[in-house]
Order: structure tokens, then sequence, then C-alpha cells
């Protein structure tokens, strides 16, 4: 068992770090003062392997913050609940990998993966945002690869032209074979 403690982070500075078989948890904490993601990585490695997840931040809160860096979770299940704002990875030119796990992120607003630059490849997962502005996915002059996935957005209202994944006209997204959840 790994617990994060209020304003805890692992940072991976130019190194690896593998996580597998553990729980990992952070517990909501009334006092926390500043957004403080549990990992974050700069030009590092984090792989998470056959993990459990469980992160609760009392305002905003992002588990994975990754600059130029590289993200696997594989066969992994992860909860992530806020007040304000929640995020399971936020990215920027970093590569992401995500395959055959379940991901949960609850908040006001809400989404799973948010990429700037970089590659996101999602393979084989189920995502879902319980929100009341949300997506499963945010591309910004990013390279995503959605295959086989199944996703819920559950949401008060789906705006007119709301998409499960955007992608800015910078992006480059193929999805195949992925669909809803049956409510």
């Amino acid at each position: 068992l790994l617990v994060f403690n209020k304003d805890s982070s692992l940072e991976v500075d130019n190194a690896a770090l593998t996580l597998n078989n553990i729980r990992i948890q952070k517990e909501n904490s009334a006092a926390e003062s500043k957004i403080v993601p549990l990992f974050s990585l700069n030009n590092g490695t984090l792989e998470l392997k056959n993990c459990e997840l469980s992160a609760d931040f009392s305002k905003n809160g992002t588990v994975i913050d990754a600059s130029s860096g590289v993200v696997k979770v594989f066969d992994s299940i992860v909860s992530v609940n806020a007040v304000a704002y929640s995020s399971f990875i936020s990215s920027l030119n970093s590569y992401l990998i995500i395959k055959d796990s379940v991901i949960n992120t609850s908040a006001d607003t809400s989404v799973v993966i948010s990429a700037t630059q970089g590659n996101v490849d999602s393979i084989n997962n189920q995502l879902k945002v319980s929100a009341r502005t949300g997506r499963i996915a945010e591309l910004f002059g990013a390279k995503g690869d959605f295959e086989r996935n199944v996703y819920k957005c559950q949401l008060p209202k789906t705006p007119e032209g709301f998409v499960m994944i955007f992608a800015n006209k910078d992006s480059v997204l193929k999805e195949l074979d992925n669909s809803d959840y049956a409510d």
C-alpha cells in the first residue's frame, strides 16, 4: 500500500519508476493548500502495472503530470475524485500508453486525459467521466490512437456538438472500434 498524505507527491526526474501490483491511495484533506499531482514526471518514465489507485482531492486534483515523459498504465483500476476539477493524466510532449484498464474521474469539470503535443495510445480500456462539464480526452497538437475502448460521460446536459474525445486542428486522432457504455 502506497499512501499519499496532504500536499505529497512523487517526483520522477530523469529516472524511471515502476509500480507493480500495488494499491495507491490519496485521501481527501480539507487543509490541502495547493494543487499537487500524485506523480510529477520531468524527462522520466512511470509505469503502473496491475495497480489499484484511488485519489480524492478536496478541490482540484491531477494524478499524473508529465512533461517530456513516458507514462505506461496496464491492467489497472483508477478512481479520481475532486470538487472542482479532476484529471487522471495531464501531459506536455509526452508518450502515454494506457491498456486494459478502468479509469473513472469525477468533479464539476473532469477529464481522463489532457495531452498537449506528444502521443496517446489508449487500447481496450473502460473510461468514464462524471461531471457537469467534461470529456474522456482532449488533445492539443497531439497524436491520439484510441482503439477498442468503452466510454461513458455522465453529464447533466450534453452540449450540442459534444465529442468524447476533443482534438484541435493541430492534432491527429485515430479512433477504431470504440463504443459507449450501455445505460
